[in-house]
């Protein structure tokens, strides 16, 4: 079964059996070991429309299961990596279970609408993605650029960024999420995305953004730097709004869309070079010290975006002084101030972070503060 076909008997079947006691990420997980490549949208998207609400309480789901299916559902809720038995993200609430005598309660409470997105489960097979380490020189240093937060096409000028990139020839650019704003899809439109005669269309948005920074970042870099890409919330929006008009799926995407791009990790997961990690950030709920949240959560030399400023947070271990990491926020590429800031203070911060691996892990990494378009990196001046 693939993508797009209409559903069977069966799996309706099963999805009146689980909705009650599993998360929507459970019966995803379900589904793909039996077979049915069903999305997170497509389920959520098909519950409704059966009426189903959201789990009142967890626990086993009992009913006229085949051997395969019993076996399926139990790896899932049994599975040592399975988050969502403790600490639940249901659609737009936020649930924690306590064992009682009489089963599994469940305490739901509301979340902000930047934290209730799941991470990305299904991944389209003609897509190349990446988590974990990514390939490193056996000698010499690897060098890297990292952008996050561009925002395009409401981003400053990156024309002394694209100067640099050409003088540093680096092995790879590290797109961390939050490139393009996705306007198509903006949640702070006052329409949702829930009226299709209302959405700008897609396809000529997408082309822009390709015109104005993937294709003159790739010619700046050179057929040989790998660009990675990771998907932040505003590219998830795409397939948020897929949710509510599922004739989008397959199109609107951006991976379906955006050019030079050889590789894509996936919506809130991780990518390493060596000792350095990259997500996108917005993994934790954020506040004033993220920087402090984002290293006790990994406890990893860990480089980010999400929250347009620059704040750093390190620690080192008292048993091991060599034990040591830094979390770094790393500013963002978007103008101080489009429309929906509305001339609010806040404390962005217009940078990129450059830097150099070892075979064996260790790394330097600058990160450049941008002012008035202006920067001076490697000891040369860069004007956008």
């Amino acid at each position: 079964m693939t993508q797009g076909e209409p559903w069977s008997g069966r799996e309706v079947e099963l999805l009146t059996l689980l909705r009650p006691h599993c998360h929507t990420q459970e019966i995803v997980l379900i589904f793909s070991r039996l077979g049915y490549e069903r999305t997170y949208e497509a389920i959520s998207r098909k519950g409704r429309k059966l009426g189903f609400k959201y789990p009142i309480q967890l626990g086993d789901p009992s009913g006229d299961f085949t051997e395969e299916e019993s076996k399926a559902i139990d790896e899932v809720l049994t599975s040592e990596a399975n988050p969502h038995r403790n600490n639940l993200i249901l659609g737009q609430i936020e649930a924690t279970y306590t064992s009682t005598n009489d089963g599994i309660i469940v305490d739901i409470v509301e979340v902000e609408e930047n934290n209730i997105d799941p991470p990305q489960t299904f991944l389209p097979n003609n897509v190349k993605w990446v988590t974990g380490s990514i390939p490193l020189k056996e000698d010499g240093v690897t060098r890297y650029v990292q952008m996050n937060d561009v925002h395009v096409p409401h981003n400053i000028s990156v024309l002394g960024i694209q100067e640099f990139i050409s003088d540093f020839k680096p092995d790879y650019l590290l797109y961390v999420g939050d490139i393009v704003n996705n306007d198509p899809f903006d949640h702070w439109a006052k329409e949702k995305p829930g009226k299709a005669k209302k959405l700008p269309a897609p396809r000529p948005y997408f082309e822009k953004c390709n015109e104005l920074f993937y294709r003159p970042m790739h010619e700046a870099s050179g057929p040989e730097c790998k660009k990675i890409h990771w998907v932040g919330n505003h590219e998830y929006w795409s397939n948020k709004a897929i949710e509510y008009i599922p004739e989008g799926e397959g199109y609107w995407e951006v991976w379906n869309n955006l050019d030079h791009v050889d590789y894509w990790v996936p919506f809130k997961q991780i990518a390493n070079l060596g000792k350095l990690y990259f997500v996108h950030g917005d993994i934790i709920k954020g506040g004033k010290h993220h920087s402090t949240q984002m290293l006790q959560y990994f406890n990893r030399n860990i480089r980010y975006g999400h929250y347009h400023d620059i704040q750093e947070f390190s620690q080192s271990s008292p048993i091991d002084i060599d034990d040591r990491h830094t979390a770094r926020s790393c500013g963002c590429l978007e103008k101080y101030n489009p429309g929906f800031m509305e001339n609010r203070p806040h404390n962005w911060q217009n940078a990129f972070t450059f830097g150099y691996v070892r075979p064996d892990g260790t790394f330097h990494d600058t990160t450049v503060i941008i002012v008035n378009d202006k920067f001076i990196a490697n000891g040369k001046e860069y004007k956008g």
